[in-house]
């Protein structure tokens, strides 16, 4: 091949190139890399090989705006035609079709000649070590692909088995299996040199984001569940505008958080009492109602059906309020409810870290309970007042 002819080729390849993962330095890479191939083999018609190195991405613009298309195989008849058209034999112009089309190593149309070999494994080391995880992630972000997926648990995932794309998945699908099949004694030899980095690199970025989102997720969980935010109240029951509580944190004179507490009869007149947590404040003992603070945003109804469910099973907006307290040394006002149930006594839930235990006792026994068995002997005073 001329000088003449070289340039005819080149300018027709530049005319055709676009992304920039499948620029001309990867064209040229993959030419110079098959010039390496070829030093090694016997017979190689250089004119075939070197025309198929220039032009065999230039099928890339149609695939890229329709991703239906096969990239080769456009690319294939796109040099076909220009051959001919510039006066190149058929022969010639079929030989670098072949080549171009069977370069694309995700289709069953395998190389035949040699030239067609040594394009596909030029092509393809291109593909290999730390250049090929630096194409793939060029060509991730020029697409607006992630670097990777997450799990249903939001952990990250490794790549395997994902359907959306992204470099991971690419790594696990194309990128991890380029070293298995190669046709050139020359071109498995220069593969191997490079599988090293790749894997490290691989191994080593699923080490660092996995390791990013398992304790960072861990402790934000812990973060999110010790800080607890409420609305601040006065002592009239009305919410403070531009004032939020956390908890843990000393609270001023003259402002108040919101508890809801839920003092549950059954149908057949008997009173629900759970047992608190030992790991709580009061641990042990028992309480004569459910309940808790209500979260930043809650009403006293919402915050009521919540602790209800959360610390008995029970699952019911059907509360009726039977009074509200103000507390100025917890600085919590209390609103209290009832909730009348039919349940299935056996079908109550204990919150883990909250309640240990559970008892339905009548009336009687729990207006006898005493101080240091029963939290709060408020509780006993609303529930002397019910009827039933």
């Amino acid at each position: 091949m001329n000088k003449e002819t070289f340039v005819l080729l080149e300018k027709y390849m530049s005319s055709c190139m676009g992304d920039s993962a499948h620029d001309k330095d990867h064209i040229y890479r993959v030419l110079y890399t098959a010039m390496d191939i070829a030093e090694t083999e016997q017979n190689v018609d250089y004119d075939v090989l070197i025309c198929a190195c220039l032009l065999h991405d230039i099928g890339r613009k149609e695939q890229f705006e329709n991703p239906k298309l096969c990239h080769a195989m456009v690319g294939g008849e796109k040099v076909y035609c220009f051959l001919l058209e510039n006066h190149f034999s058929k022969d010639f112009a079929d030989k670098v079709k072949h080549c171009i089309q069977a370069h694309r190593f995700r289709q069953s149309n395998p190389p035949q000649s040699l030239e067609a070999k040594i394009l596909f494994d030029a092509d393809k080391i291109d593909a290999t070590g730390a250049l090929g995880v630096a194409r793939t992630l060029f060509y991730k972000g020029t697409v607006g692909e992630s670097l990777y997926s997450l799990l249903p648990d939001g952990r990250v995932s490794d790549g395997t088995d994902d359907e959306k794309p992204s470099f991971f998945q690419e790594y696990k699908y194309k990128l991890e299996k380029l070293y298995d099949r190669f046709y050139t004694k020359r071109g498995n030899e220069i593969a191997r040199e490079r599988q090293k980095t790749a894997v490290a690199f691989y191994n080593d970025m699923l080490k660092e984001v996995s390791n990013s989102y398992d304790r960072g997720l861990d402790l934000l969980d812990k973060q999110l569940s010790d800080t607890e935010l409420w609305d601040a109240y006065d002592k009239d029951f009305k919410i403070i505008e531009g004032v939020t509580l956390k908890r843990g944190e000393k609270i001023t004179d003259g402002i108040f958080h919101l508890v809801c507490d839920i003092i549950v009869r059954h149908a057949d007149g008997d009173y629900l009492i759970m047992q608190r947590d030992a790991r709580k404040h009061y641990g042990g003992m028992w309480e004569a109602t459910a309940g808790g603070s209500a979260l930043k945003g809650e009403s006293p109804l919402q915050c009521a059906v919540r602790e209800l469910f959360e610390e008995t099973g029970i699952q019911t907006e059907t509360l009726t309020e039977v009074g509200r307290v103000v507390d100025n040394e917890c600085h919590s006002a209390y609103v209290e409810y009832l909730c009348v149930t039919n349940c299935d006594k056996d079908s109550v839930k204990l919150q883990d870290g909250e309640t240990s235990d559970f008892r339905w006792v009548d009336k009687d026994t729990l207006l006898n309970m005493k101080n240091d068995e029963l939290i709060t002997e408020r509780m006993q005073l609303f529930i002397d007042e019910l009827k039933g």
